[in-house]
This record gives C-alpha cells, sequence and structure tokens, in this order.
C-alpha cells in the first residue's frame, strides 16, 4: 500500500523530515560544543507567507531562493562544511558565550533535542492510527 498520494501522510512525512533536520542541526551543535568560535545553530523555520507569496505571483513559477551562510574563517580552518548549515542561522537566543566564543549550551541542546523526540513521538503514534485505520477501511485489519 502506497500512502504517499494521502494528503495526510504526505503531511505528517515533510514533518517527520523537519524533524530529523532538527535533530541534524541539535547533533552538530553538540558534536561542536567545545570548538573555539563556533556559534550554535538553528533550523531556519519556513515563512509562510513568503511561501503564499511564491505560490501566487503573478508568472504561475515558484520561486524558492536557497539561503547564503557565510562559514566563519575558523570553522573553515577546521575543516567544516557548509553543506549541512544551508537551511540553519545562527541561534538569537545565546544566553552564554564561552570564553573561546563558543555559544553552545549543552542544556538548551539536550532539551531541543528532547523537545523533537517528543513530537516525532506524537507524530509517530498518529502515523500509526491513521495507518491502522486506513486497513480498517480498506478491509485488512487494523491495530
Amino acid at each position: 500500500m502506497d500512502t504517499s498520494s494521502i494528503a495526510i501522510f504526505q503531511a505528517m512525512t515533510g514533518k517527520m523530515r523537519e524533524l530529523q533536520a532538527k535533530q541534524e542541526v541539535i547533533a552538530q551543535n553538540i558534536a561542536n560544543a567545545d570548538t573555539p568560535g563556533y556559534e550554535a545553530r538553528v533550523l531556519v523555520e519556513k515563512d509562510f507567507s513568503d511561501i503564499l507569496a511564491n505560490v501566487s505571483n503573478t508568472s504561475g513559477t515558484p520561486k524558492i531562493a536557497k539561503p547564503h551562510i557565510n562559514v566563519p574563517a575558523a570553522m573553515s580552518a577546521l575543516g567544516s562544511s557548509a553543506a549541512v548549515q544551508n537551511n540553519t542561522e545562527a541561534s538569537r537566543d545565546v544566553f552564554e558565550v564561552k570564553p573561546n566564543g563558543n555559544t553552545v549550551v549543552l542544556e538548551d541542546q539536550l532539551l531541543s533535542l528532547a523537545n523533537v523526540q517528543m513530537e516525532y513521538t506524537a507524530l509517530t503514534n498518529l502515523y500509526r492510527k491513521q495507518a491502522g485505520l486506513l486497513k480498517t477501511a480498506i478491509g485488512k485489519g487494523g491495530n
């Protein structure tokens, strides 16, 4: 059974991908908790007004601009890749800066990770229930 054409499953799959991306950014922050000059990053939230403007433009062709993130020279010198950082920006909620310029606070990162895990668990349960309802509807039995 292919559920990719059903809107509710598409939405849940998209949200799961977003949560996965958030988890990757948090993991990168934790991995760089002791890197001098590293700034904690967050996933850029999509602005609905931009999406709406792109969809409703007069040419009919949506335009999506890829954000450009400058990698600090210190990070480039350490061999950092900007590939994961394409959809991220430096966190604006910085409460602590270490003497070496690092802005990663492990407690904040762990709280963010716990939130991502809770959202993912709730979404997985919702996905399972929707799949059960679909199986019941087509007579294959659902649990």
